[in-house]
């Protein structure tokens, strides 16, 4: 496959895998707009310590699936069956456990109002398996466009369905409703479209996928604990309601720059299958991968941090005000978040585990010191303001042990990231002079006028000279060489 093929193959998926992120993006705005005003701090606390926990359980419950049969050479009956059936296994045996042991978990996180969620959510863990492998085959046969259209209309009708439950219970259970509907809607439609590789298979055709699978569920789980030994510490420390503000950030931050990184990466992931054998394709077009998608993250991650304080007290209400204090470390982190997952992607699909779990581990060791730090300075933000420092770090690690085993030009990155840091710092400067000039016209400060005029020409001028020279900026040039403008 040339060059521009594969790019216009990538870029295709990936408008398709963002474009049914970006809508669902928008009713989400819409149902957290209402659910926030129906369930208070509490709610949300046991409902995001609920999800912290069983998002351990569905990691191991995934199984890596969706990578494994995304890295498949052949589509065959055979192996997908069999994968199949070893989903339907792992899919019992997880939710049973998610199920017995709600309690337990509940009371680890301190929260034992959280209990009753977990065993709702055990229907998730029941179903993750199967799910993560029939959204994996749909992708890897190129389904894009149809499993964005059905993606959407699950996540409205899910969302409907959601709204009518914490209408009528008011719950944490209840904020459950929308998340499990919409799997359930989308899973029976991938069910019914690739229902000819259902047949039982024996587990042996699968094996060798399942130890990869099985790889991916280790470093699966290191990674959960990076990113949930903060909030677990926080929570003991602090109470629910403290997860419940997190929660809240994270909506108008994390999760939607998450499911960007979500699209990118599950349309790219396929294309690494190419580099296994060999790294000469890799030196050539990895570096060109990261900056592509930290072009779109970046500045993206620059402009959350200046918008997102100012928009949740508008859009989930006046309560959530810590929230929007803890949307600034979280905009910044998730900034550069889908460059470091692209990278560690990269290196898993060459199996390269060990490197990623020896990263993890170190990682693990710098969250326990954070947690530290924030209990000596009695401050939930330094851990929020962690996950930025953590994405840095793995970026960094993982592009040292990339450049070791011939796979990344990293002179090459280092010059590429300094331009996008440049340039999002520029965002963030025009994004914030303006900000600033609404702000001194709302609170109708008659000296404003000349602040106001600047920041607006600078923004004017700012888009101007982008039009003017757009050919020579270094994403669209990027753009341009892999067919993707």
């Amino acid at each position: 496959m040339t060059r521009s093929a594969s790019g216009r193959r990538v870029a295709f998926g990936a408008a398709w895998s963002y474009g049914s992120q970006i809508a669902t993006i928008l009713f989400q705005l819409v149902y957290a707009a209402i659910v926030s005003r129906l369930a208070g701090e509490n709610e949300f606390g046991a409902y995001g310590v609920a999800l912290s926990i069983t998002a351990l359980i569905s990691l191991i419950a995934n199984g890596g699936m969706s990578q494994a049969v995304a890295r498949l050479s052949d589509v065959t009956q055979e192996i997908v069956g069999s994968l199949a059936s070893f989903a339907l296994l792992l899919g019992a045996l997880v939710g049973s456990f998610t199920f017995l042991t709600a309690d337990f978990w509940a009371s680890v996180w301190a929260a034992p109002s959280a209990s009753e969620t977990i065993r709702w959510l055990s229907f998730s863990a029941l179903i993750a398996p199967m799910f993560s492998l029939m959204t994996g085959l749909a992708r890897r046969k190129g389904q894009f466009a149809p499993l964005a259209i059905a993606t959407v209309i699950s996540n409205v009708c899910g969302m409907l369905v959601g709204v009518l439950a914490v209408t009528v219970w008011g719950t944490a259970s209840s904020l459950v409703v929308s998340a499990v509907s919409a799997q359930l809607f989308l899973l029976g439609w991938l069910l019914s479209v690739n229902r000819q590789f259902l047949r039982p298979r024996p587990l042996s055709a699968a094996f060798p996928h399942v130890v990869f699978s099985l790889k991916l569920v280790l470093a699966g789980i290191l990674q959960y604990g990076v990113g949930n030994i903060g909030k677990l510490a926080a929570t003991r420390s602090f109470g629910s309601s403290v997860m419940g503000q997190w929660n809240r950030a994270e909506v108008l931050t994390t999760i939607p720059m998450q499911q960007a990184q979500s699209a990118m990466v599950q349309a790219v992931y396929p294309e690494f299958r190419h580099d296994v054998a060999s790294s000469a394709r890799a030196k050539k077009v990895w570096v060109d991968m990261l900056l592509l998608v930290a072009w779109v993250s970046v500045p993206a991650g620059a402009l959350l941090s200046v918008v997102a304080p100012l928009l949740i007290p508008v859009v989930l209400g006046s309560e959530w005000e810590m929230a929007a204090k803890f949307s600034v470390p979280l905009s910044l982190g998730v900034a550069i978040q889908p460059v470091s997952i692209l990278l560690a992607s990269a290196l898993e699909s060459l199996g390269s585990f060990r490197r990623i779990w020896s990263t993890d581990i170190v990682l693990l060791f710098a969250q326990v010191a954070l947690v530290a730090g924030m209990l000596a300075l009695n401050d939930v933000s330094v851990i929020v303001w962690g996950i930025a420092l953590t994405n840095v770090a793995r970026l960094l690690i993982h592009s040292i042990v990339a450049a070791r085993i011939g796979y990344l030009d990293t002179a090459r990155l280092v010059r590429g990231l300094a331009a996008v840091v440049c340039a999002s710092g520029a965002v963030w400067v025009v994004v914030q002079a303006n900000v600033l000039a609404v702000e001194s016209i709302l609170l109708d400060n008659a000296s404003s006028v000349l602040p106001v005029l600047g920041s607006s020409s600078l923004l004017v001028v700012c888009l101007l000279l982008l039009t003017i020279f757009r050919a020579t900026l270094p994403p669209v040039k990027l753009a341009s060489r892999y067919g993707l403008l």
